[in-house]
């Protein structure tokens, strides 16, 4: 390997520990925005400089759509995503984040799109099945989004933990078929 595809992926691992910091530390302890922003600006930085192989471009473009994301540039961290998706599109993580933005862009059908994309490679995501069960909610779509929710749940018993805490699921909560899985949370 020479020495600027090693460079490049060392860069990149750089950004993904930005990242990492960001998400972990944030979501345990607080971080204030304008730190949070800075380090992203800092991670896409570093990203889009990194000289990476055919085999890494998904990486980077995955990581400049994450710090895109939590800059709250939904359409750019979408274009980026989308992109890391055609390159690799077996990785869930990739679809989740893409249509994350896609929801938080405004672009609720395609979120749905995405994430039925992404289970079409992964079918037993259960991050991919509990966030097409939030986006069918968010339509009305309650049957779907029981059926979806209740895959989520069989492949993963933990993500119970988080239903009643999902503001999506709120256009649903009181329907009969919701609430018969909804007793069980945790």
């Amino acid at each position: 390997m020479n020495d600027n595809r090693f460079q490049g992926r060392r860069q990149l691992e750089t950004a993904e520990g930005y990242l990492q910091l960001i998400t972990s530390v944030a979501s345990k302890w607080g971080l204030r925005r304008s730190l949070r922003d800075r380090l992203a600006i800092k991670a896409l930085r570093i990203a889009g400089n990194s000289p990476v192989d055919s085999g890494h471009a998904w990486r980077r473009l995955f990581v400049m759509g994450q710090a895109l994301r939590i800059l709250r540039k939904y359409r750019a961290a979408s274009r980026h995503l989308l992109r890391a998706a055609q390159l690799e599109p077996k990785r869930s993580e990739i679809w989740v984040a893409l249509a994350w933005s896609l929801r938080r862009s405004g672009r609720l059908q395609n979120a749905v799109t995405a994430v039925t994309r992404g289970l079409y490679y992964t079918p037993d995501s259960p991050g991919l099945h509990f966030n097409l069960a939030c986006y069918l909610a968010q339509q009305g779509e309650t049957d779907e989004a029981v059926t979806e929710l209740e895959w989520a749940l069989d492949l993963d018993p933990e993500l119970r933990r988080k239903v009643d805490a999902e503001r999506d699921f709120d256009p649903i909560r009181f329907d009969p078929a919701f609430q018969v899985i909804n007793q069980y949370v945790i």
